[in-house]
């Protein structure tokens, strides 16, 4: 197989060749990196190295799960469009975290139900209405010892 001829590569990498897949994956692994550092940079998204890192190994599984080689037109050369296709997905899998960070994000005054959502999900922490339960807990059970005859008490 001549390595320096896309064509014949992804021609490989469409049959499933893993030969070929491993070439290809060496041969442009380099760019997807700089190519999704680069499209975070210019949009001012921090990534660390591990994150881009884990960004270049959806791409490439993307590439392989779902046959995207088999779309490409031109063969010969296909630095571009994984250049393209790498920026694109960096931006995406930022889109897809700020969403998944944003739907976790519930507000303790939010409402369900006419109930405070601390009401339906208690975190274990007391609140102002269970600390004021149990100072009134604490002083209804200091006044019944206070009124039990001195013998008792002491047990």
């Amino acid at each position: 197989m001549d390595e320096k001829n896309d064509r014949y590569l992804i021609e490989a990498c469409i049959k499933k060749d893993l030969a070929a897949w491993s070439v290809l994956v060496k041969k442009y692994s380099a760019l997807i990196y700089v190519s999704v550092e680069n499209r975070l940079k210019k949009y001012g998204l921090d990534a660390s190295s591990q994150d881009i890192e884990d960004i270049r190994q959806n791409i490439l599984s993307d590439i392989w799960k779902n046959g995207k080689l088999s779309h490409i037109t031109n063969r010969d050369d296909i630095s571009y469009w994984i250049a393209i296709l790498s920026g694109n997905a960096a931006m995406e899998h930022f889109r897809n975290r700020e969403e998944r960070q944003a739907q976790s994000a519930v507000s303790f005054s939010h409402k369900i139900d006419d109930k405070d959502l601390n009401e339906i999900c208690p975190s274990g922490i007391p609140g102002p209405n269970d600390e004021l339960a149990r100072a009134e807990t604490e002083e209804r059970i200091d006044l019944a010892i206070e009124s039990l005859p001195a013998r008792e008490k002491i047990m």
